[in-house]
């Protein structure tokens, strides 16, 4: 009867040796996995930077264009510099 308790002692200890190495290598894992989303989450910050200046630079240059484009439409017709002669330059009279 000892021998038979102290073999299942030894296969408990055995299983709980066992279950620490798991336990210990989880932990490693899910350490690993909190850096990688550490890296990701600062990659994906950079990238929202980007995308943020991007939308300003458009915006900035799309002011320009709204008035040209206003400005067609106000009269329907594009005026190049070839159109442009004397009579219609600012202070010609």
């Amino acid at each position: 009867m000892i021998e038979q308790l102290r073999a299942e002692t030894d296969e408990a200890t055995g299983s709980i040796r066992t279950t620490r190495e798991r336990v210990s290598r989880g932990a490693e894992t899910v350490e690993a996995v909190l850096e990688g989303l550490d890296t990701i989450v600062g990659a994906v910050e950079d990238i929202d930077d980007g995308v943020s200046e991007i939308d300003s630079a458009t915006s900035e240059q799309a002011e320009p264009v709204q008035r040209t484009a206003t400005a067609i439409e106000g009269d329907g017709e594009f005026v190049t510099v070839d159109d442009i002669d004397g009579s219609t330059a600012v202070g010609a009279d």
